[in-house]
């Protein structure tokens, strides 16, 4: 996870390090400084639109991580 990230980057809300959400957020902001055209957070947030929310929150990912500036 960034200590101090130059880019946007989700809101400190209750993260689990230990799970799968902070992964996916730490390789979305690298991808997007490094190929920010490859669409990967619109390719996670359709991927997810799939999964039941008992999952989403299993995996870590807050009750309203949509709304987060760092997925818009």
């Amino acid at each position: 996870m960034p200590r101090n990230p130059i880019y946007p980057f989700i809101q400190k809300s209750v993260i689990y390090p230990y799970k799968l959400y902070p992964s996916i957020c730490a390789m979305a902001y690298t991808i997007n400084i490094v190929g920010p055209e490859c669409g990967f957070k619109d390719k996670i947030k359709e991927l997810m639109k799939d999964c039941p929310l008992k999952q989403e929150h299993e995996m870590g990912f807050p009750a309203n991580w949509r709304s987060d500036k760092f997925w818009e």
